[in-house]
């Protein structure tokens, strides 16, 4: 089977920073499978989803999607490219003023006539999935509420929710449970996983709990100062394999 995404020798190096956030990565993502990132805080987890995103300009490398590379497409086809990967964030990164079922059409913008979405004017057929994906996500009493009235599990369901409703390839999630308790989280990941599986969507999850990571994921990738120091399927990963990961250098 060829790799839906395949990452090339990716590096970043910020301005006035004499190190590489992220160097040399070299990584291929299946369809369906759940990638999950670990490392320690500052190894370059959050670099390398932005990078496949477009939302950071790798400094060198390629990435291919569906044997692809992405260097080589006009703007319009990286725009669309963009839209096959959904982006969930650790803050949730919604617009706490707007409904929650406006939340979720935000995920169309690219997608979507700009004029018409400037004003709000989503189709009835949008509208009818963004409230299928809701319903589907526990959500259904919460479409017209604003989304800060909601929990942090709430937001980061509409978070989820946003992502879906692209009919992403790939998603891409940034320590998407840090900041909630771990039944919530759980749940979280569990709706995460199954939703994915589902619709044959790859994940590529960063996680600061290692017990979750081994739960939840195909493959584990361990990540040290910018490097790959780790790939294995997650049944194969061991205490040795996370010393490594977590070594100090």
């Amino acid at each position: 089977m060829k790799p839906l995404l395949k990452i090339e020798n990716i590096s970043k190096k910020y301005p006035n920073s004499k190190k590489y956030a992220l160097f040399n990565f070299d990584l291929d993502i299946f369809p369906s499978e759940i990638i999950a990132i670990v490392g320690k805080s500052g190894s370059g987890k959050s670099t390398f989803l932005r990078c496949v995103n477009g939302l950071t300009e790798a400094s060198n490398g390629n990435i291919y999607f569906k044997q692809r590379n992405t260097k080589s497409m006009s703007s319009k086809e990286y725009r669309k490219y963009r839209t096959n990967i959904g982006f969930i964030f650790q803050n949730y990164n919604l617009q706490d003023r707007i409904s929650v079922l406006d939340n979720v059409l935000t995920g169309l913008l690219g997608q979507r006539n700009p004029l018409m979405t400037t004003f709000g004017l989503w189709s009835k057929q949008d509208k009818e999935k963004a409230k299928s994906i809701l319903f589907e996500m526990g959500l259904s009493q919460h479409v017209q509420k604003r989304a800060d009235q909601l929990s942090g599990g709430e937001k980061q369901r509409v978070s989820i929710a946003r992502a879906l409703i692209q009919d992403p390839k790939i998603i891409l999630a940034d320590e998407p449970v840090a900041s909630l308790d771990p039944p919530t989280a759980k749940k979280i990941l569990d709706d995460l996983k199954t939703k994915c599986k589902k619709r044959k969507i790859a994940v590529v999850i960063n996680l600061h709990d290692i017990e979750m990571a081994l739960k939840y994921s195909d493959r584990i990738i361990g990540l040290r100062n910018g490097e790959k120091v780790w790939d294995s399927p997650s049944s194969e990963a061991t205490k040795e394999s996370f010393k490594q990961i977590y070594q100090k250098t």
